[in-house]
């Protein structure tokens, strides 16, 4: 059984799956430390309520500020246990004294991380309408007064427009104008952004999200439905029909089983971890081809050789999306009898780590070009694809540079043919799957073993291009990180052309 979410909380995600039996805060028996359940599925936060908490806090691992600092767990807290709220009313003083002295979003704190102030805002207001502490109060008023222009800079901003976030961010407005400034002419605008957002969010063709990040399409369709849940019970309704949640999970569904691989694996596209599966598809040709059409639509290119020993997919890139990668044309290759070969390095890594912004985000992080120095800007970059499911043609067009790649499936080889016209420095990166291990042959060619079977890579060059067999992080989800081999290929400016020959032995 699970905790009901309170008032004005029942859109966030993580406010329904507190478990009936958890106890918020508990007092260790004789200490002045607290035990703090912030989060359902993370550890408890364990703070001695006569030190700063600000600076405890801060000692913790992002992801743990976060869900601390967005304040959800304080409404599921029992307001009449006086020990434990005596220590929360300590608590949000303090949290509220901290934020007063630096009032600025943007500060790389997680106090004001976007995703925190969201929810700390709808946790504040029901909070607000439950307690009787005058004092209390009129901080809280101080507090959502500070909320609220901070969310009004995220809300006017385009970082978050193909983001899932930006529904936090309207949600806490549309709520803090319907309940706390009671403006139902401002409110009911927020409730069309939401309703909009998700139009945009949503692919209705597909139920694929336009994030490129695959662990986050279901998640999506739950926000969607949490929060039309929400605005029904506090008195609104969307009004276009076509978000319809039945509809967007049998269209998600069909479109999540043909991009996965023959065994179900998925592609870690985004923040995405290597290894997530679901079930093994079961899809006419026909079909799959219809699918496949239909996920260009998202940037997912999916095909195979005749034969389906060779699996590809090719990513665009998203780079204006936290959630999807920096990734153009980018390539994932499956084997029959070996399995993933070619792999994206994945995600998400720690939340605020460098590592996850850095590395995992980065096109050197996928089996793509990087042109050194050149600084990403999607705004001027294009990406165009041709697929025709046994054979793809793209071209990557940035700042004074350009990148182009061929796919060509056979029943016994995969070939990649690749052409950099480079104004400055490039890397062109390959990623192998965790499992594998490559072995030095004559020249540019590698055997590529996985378990007892193997095939042979060779790799031709029309100028002198170096070629380092080093091993790179990819990770399997948040905080898990492992080495893995990598083939990173190197030169300067000039035109050159790179052909990788996957080939099966024998």
């Amino acid at each position: 059984m699970k905790k009901k979410p309170y008032k004005y909380a029942e859109w966030i995600k993580h406010a329904n799956d507190f478990l009936s039996d958890d106890e918020i805060i508990v007092y260790e028996g004789g200490t002045d430390r607290v035990s703090i359940k912030v989060h359902p599925a993370h550890k408890h936060v364990l703070l001695n309520v006569n030190e700063d908490t600000i600076k405890q806090v801060f000692q913790l691992p992002k992801s743990l500020q976060l869900y601390f600092f967005d304040l959800v767990w304080v409404g599921f807290c029992d307001f009449k246990n006086l020990e434990g709220w005596g220590a929360v009313r300590k608590i949000l003083i303090d949290v509220f004294e901290y934020a007063k002295s630096k009032p600025a979003f943007n500060s790389r704190e997680m106090i004001w991380d976007d995703h925190a102030l969201s929810e700390r805002a709808c946790a504040l207001l029901y909070v607000k309408e439950v307690i009787d502490d005058e004092f209390l109060l009129l901080k809280i008023d101080e507090h959502l007064k500070s909320l609220t222009k901070n969310l009004d800079i995220l809300v006017s901003s385009d970082k978050w427009k193909r983001n899932n976030h930006r529904i936090f961010h309207l949600c806490a407005k549309y709520c803090l104008e319907k309940v706390y400034k009671k403006n139902k002419i401002s409110s009911n605008k927020f409730l069309l952004e939401i309703e909009k957002f998700f139009l945009e969010l949503i692919d209705l063709e597909t139920g694929v999200a336009v994030e490129q990040s695959i662990a986050y399409y279901n998640f999506d369709i739950i926000l969607l439905e949490l929060v039309s849940n929400f605005v029904s019970e506090i008195g609104d309704n969307f009004i276009d029909n076509r978000l319809n949640i039945k509809d967007i999970v049998k269209k998600k569904g069909r479109h999540m089983s043909a991009l996965a691989f023959p065994n179900g694996e998925f592609p870690a596209s985004g923040d995405t971890p290597i290894g997530l599966k679901g079930g093994a598809p079961s899809l006419t040709s026909k079909d799959r081809k219809l699918l496949w059409k239909g996920l260009e639509r998202i940037g997912h290119f999916r095909g195979a050789s005749e034969n389906d020993r060779f699996h590809y997919h090719i990513l665009s890139h998203n780079a204006e999306s936290s959630h999807g990668h920096y990734s153009p044309l980018h390539v994932d290759l499956w084997i029959k009898d070996m399995g993933m070969i070619l792999v994206d390095s994945g995600g998400p890594y720690k939340y605020g780590d460098s590592l996850r912004y850095q590395w995992f985000r980065t096109s050197l992080a996928h089996n793509t070009i990087t042109f050194c120095g050149a600084e990403p800007n999607p705004v001027h970059e294009k990406v165009f694809v041709s697929n025709k499911f046994t054979s793809l043609e793209g071209a990557y067009l940035a700042d004074k540079s350009c990148f182009t790649r061929d796919v060509i499936t056979y029943d016994n080889s995969f070939n990649l043919k690749d052409k950099i016209i480079s104004s400055s420095d490039w890397s062109l990166c390959f990623h192998f799957a965790p499992e594998i291990r490559l072995e030095k042959l004559k020249g540019n060619s590698f055997q590529v073993f996985k378990g007892e079977t193997s095939i042979v890579l060779n790799i031709v060059t029309n100028a002198d291009i170096k070629i380092e067999n080093v091993e790179r992080f990819v990770t399997s989800g948040t905080g898990l990180k492992e080495l893995s081999p990598s083939l990173i290929l190197t030169s300067n400016a000039g035109l050159f052309e790179v052909v990788s020959e996957f080939s099966i032995l024998g």
